[in-house]
């Protein structure tokens, strides 16, 4: 899940400037000459897909109605469109029209172009600098530094905005070639433009590249008692971090009040998710994952016992998503946390990597997250109990963050439940 699409850089970028390197080539159908092939598109997808001969025109004998004509259309494809079509083109896009038409989230993936586990997986992550980030206005914004990670070392701070990676304008690029553009070989150096909220003044920052591991949870006593818990995402350790955290980060034992900051969380492993939840909740249903495939429709529920009874609060924002807004509409379900900042993405569903056999894969919908009060997140989204957003800009300069300020506010002023 989370999963970004890459955009095509020759529109973004000037044709006399360097280009960010592509990710390996997805297949994506678009526009007005799309849509009028879809529909025959379409057709030749279910041809592929099913025993119909193939793109040779002669129809299996176990072809229906259906693959003849789809067998029928490829043909005179083949034979009379003013351009030659290759058949891998045809077949390649007939699928991806196919699933796109009734997935927004599908993808067909090129022999090859699976994704691997990544960072998510708990793995370790390629050679890069050590931060997570999220989409913004003016550019990709950080949301979260590694501690002791090269682009900490170098300055980058949370709340920094890219402008240029190795002389490359970003604004507007595709996150997944941002982060691509950010990784390499170990002890390479990338030179990143960054503007700094509160600054007129723009920066460059030269930072080697290091091979590292993703973090599942950073936690910091922000004030008094009050202890901050940033989840960038939900990575496989994220639950027992966050325990951690709980358990040593507040000296003295128990914190006042937890600030679990779910803001720019794309998603992740929905097993640490509900992990996470867990920490919280006891004895209840968390989530139920529908589909119709067997085997795919599970309810996932709080085991016996809490790691902390003390008061919540889950900062979300637009950018929070899939197994984020999972823990977010549990916790406010039970009344456990009070939900506060922006409304949620609504991105509640599971997306699983199907093979086609050496013609790659589909990325394809096959489950949704239905939460406690039977409540679809998909399309949705969570609506936070109390709205927090910084409209000011000028409370936005580097060093503050008002929407953890007034998170801190709602604790100590006793409006966020305890146990």
């Amino acid at each position: 899940d989370g999963d970004h699409r890459g955009l095509a850089l020759g529109a973004l970028i000037a044709p006399d400037r360097p280009r960010l390197p592509q990710p390996r080539r997805q297949h994506f159908v678009g526009g007005a000459t799309a849509r009028h092939w879809r529909g025959r598109l379409l057709l030749l997808a279910t041809c592929l897909l099913t025993a119909c001969g193939g793109l040779s025109g002669r129809p299996s004998h176990g072809g229906d109605a259906h693959g003849q004509a789809v067998a029928a259309a490829a043909a005179l494809v083949e034979a009379h469109f003013v351009d030659p079509v290759p058949r891998e083109k045809l077949a390649a896009d007939s699928i991806d029209a196919m699933l796109r038409s009734i997935d927004p989230h599908a993808v067909y993936l090129e022999a090859g172009n699976a994704p691997g586990p990544g960072c998510a997986g708990g793995g370790r992550c390629a050679a890069g600098i050590g931060v997570h980030l999220a989409r913004g206005p003016a550019g990709p914004r950080v949301v979260a530094v590694f501690p002791g990670a090269p682009a900490d070392v170098a300055g980058l701070r949370r709340g920094d905005v890219l402008l240029e990676i190795d002389g490359v304008a970003v604004s507007g690029v595709a996150l997944a070639q941002v982060l691509q553009a950010l990784r390499g070989d170990a002890d390479s150096v990338v030179r990143v433009r960054v503007a700094r909220p509160g600054s007129a003044a723009t920066q460059v920052l030269s930072i080697a590249r290091q091979r590292l591991t993703a973090p599942g949870a950073l936690g910091v006593e922000t004030a008094p008692g009050i202890l901050h818990i940033q989840v960038p995402r939900f990575v496989r350790g994220s639950a027992a971090a966050i325990r951690v955290h709980l358990e040593s980060t507040v000296r003295g034992g128990e914190p006042a009040g937890v600030v679990l900051d779910l803001r720019d969380n794309p998603g992740g492993l929905l097993e640490e998710a509900v992990a996470a939840a867990d920490l919280f909740l006891d004895h209840v249903l968390v989530v139920s994952v529908v589909g119709r495939s067997p085997g795919v429709t599970q309810q996932y529920r709080a085991r016996a016992g809490t790691a902390s009874g003390a008061p919540l609060v889950v900062l979300v924002n637009d950018n929070t998503a899939s197994a984020a807004e999972v823990v977010a509409g549990a916790l406010g379900h039970y009344r456990r946390a009070q939900v506060a900042g922006e409304k949620t993405r609504g991105k509640g569903s599971v997306q699983s990597i199907l093979p086609l056999g050496r013609r790659g894969a589909i990325k394809l919908t096959t489950a949704r997250y239905v939460l406690p009060g039977d409540y679809l997140v998909e399309g949705r989204g969570i609506v936070p109990d109390i709205a927090l957003a910084c409209a000011d800009a000028s409370a936005a300069v580097a060093g503050q963050d008002c929407e953890l300020e007034r998170a801190i506010g709602l604790l100590r002023s006793g409006e966020a439940p305890p146990v």
